[in-house]
């Protein structure tokens, strides 16, 4: 959605500057087109904000579902605690293709929008199943112009127009049975809708009709355009009570309303707190000088400077290092003693009040052995009597005794656990420290080990 800011912010600037943008664009007066996730950005820039609620209360504990866009959805529920403002002054109407918005939106955030609004769907849409994630969102909407598409025998790319070789890149079952046909109501009914609420030509709100869909539609794949629909007209055509609550109430207690925001409170102590590990180089960890050192500062000095942009004031940002621990790394978070703990982990969408940020690495288990022990390491085999080290309440500690039940667990505690394991390694009190990969390179590297004989398996 930033993109498209950035996209309106550019051309304003070349309508200025540029002789060939002057007096072209009317930027005031943008219209939004999007398809699938972009049609969820299409209604999020006309102000329909992400709904922390309904995510909150559906992704947790989703039961199973044929409905594929949820999974896709319930992804926003990993994001940082942020004010998303993504509404753009400049759009003053969207069309939104066989959007995904049921989870993500919701009644309440698409209630917002005030702007006029089309909405396209297929009646056999796979991906994103047509009740719940359009004609629902549909009802859900308070603005006074809107419309439903609904393209019978439609999928989720039957307005895609593919032909030819694109048949072969995609299942019939997402194309349709016949996509330009799909296409040619897309370019007529969008058409209709830019010029007359982007341009405000009067003369073609006729064409936004049930009549001239009814004109435009064919026997191999009809279409259908309502303006309005109750939830009891789509009960009254289930005949029965729908399988679906048409209108979802929120069931859980929204988290209580900071008295400051994050950004207020920096503003005015200059201080970021974060929490983090100092076992954990190469993010966190403490030198020979006893000096914080790892990936997470730097990235802290990138922060520092992007907040005190968006302070729009010159200010110092101390980073206070609060200790982060295996035991207390979300809770340290959660009980807001740190505005943010930057480390090792696994990211979980359910521990309430913590959010995770996009991960900037991935990695995995790994054993760190001695390649010049006599006795052969095979992870393949059950390391009957082996001894293994490992971190104890680690996901790496349940996978070593649920892989290796019969494997002789040593447990190394406390925020030198990682070290102290890695010299037992050393002088051969264990046979091989499991832990994560880039954690155990990072160790070996900050004691000053041979990369060639402390080697990890599998390897990195």
């Amino acid at each position: 959605m930033s993109h498209i800011r950035y996209v309106l912010d550019e051309l304003e600037d070349l309508s200025k500057s540029d002789p060939n943008f002057a007096n072209k664009l009317n930027l005031e007066q943008v219209g939004v087109i999007g398809h699938s996730f972009g049609g969820y950005t299409a209604l999020a820039v006309a102000g329909a904000e992400i709904n922390d609620l309904r995510l909150r209360q559906v992704c947790p504990d989703q039961d199973p579902t044929f409905n594929l866009s949820v999974l896709l959805q319930c992804l926003a529920n990993r994001l940082p605690p942020f004010n998303y403002d993504l509404q753009d002054p400049r759009v003053k109407a969207v069309i939104a293709v066989n959007p995904i918005t049921s989870t993500a939106l919701g009644p309440a955030s698409l209630g917002n929008i005030q702007v006029p609004v089309m909405i396209m769907a297929g009646s056999h849409d796979i991906v994103a199943p047509t009740v719940p994630e359009q004609i629902h969102p549909f009802i859900w909407l308070n603005t006074p112009e809107k419309y439903l598409a609904m393209i019978v025998d439609g999928n989720h790319f039957s307005t895609s127009g593919a032909s030819g070789d694109d048949f072969a890149l995609f299942p019939r079952e997402l194309l349709g049975s016949n996509p330009q046909v799909g296409l040619s109501y897309l370019k007529a009914l969008s058409l209709a809708f830019v010029n007359t609420h982007i341009r405000g030509l009067s003369n073609y709100r006729p064409y936004l009709s049930v009549s001239y869909a009814k004109f435009l539609s064919e026997n191999s794949l009809e279409l259908h355009l309502v303006k309005s629909l109750t939830p009891e007209q789509l009960e009254e055509s289930f005949g029965s009570e729908p399988p679906q609550t048409i209108i979802p109430q929120i069931a859980i207690e929204p988290i209580p309303k900071r008295s400051e925001t994050v950004l207020d409170q920096i503003k005015r102590t200059g201080t970021i707190k974060v929490g983090i590990r100092k076992d954990a180089a190469p993010f966190g960890y403490i030198d020979t000088n006893g000096e914080w050192k790892g990936y997470c500062f730097d990235l802290l000095n990138s922060l520092k400077d992007k907040v005190a942009q968006q302070l729009n004031k010159p200010i110092e940002l101390d980073v206070v290092a609060i200790q982060s621990t295996l035991e207390n790394r979300f809770a340290i978070v959660r009980d807001e003693a740190v505005h943010l703990e930057c480390g090792p982990n696994t990211i979980i969408s359910n521990i309430e009040g913590v959010k995770f940020s996009t991960p900037f690495f991935i990695t995995g288990t790994h054993f760190l052995v001695d390649s010049q022990q006599p006795r052969v390491f095979n992870r393949y085999q059950s390391l009957d009597s082996l001894k293994i080290g490992v971190l104890p309440s680690s996901l790496t500690e349940t996978f070593i005794e649920e892989t290796y039940p019969n494997a002789h667990k040593i447990v190394f505690p406390g925020d030198i656990g990682r070290s102290q394991g890695v010299k037992a390694l050393v002088n051969s009190d264990i046979d091989a420290f499991a832990s994560d990969g880039i954690l155990l390179i990072g160790e070996v590297t900050r004691q000053e080990l041979s990369s060639s004989q402390y080697i990890l398996s599998p390897e990195q």
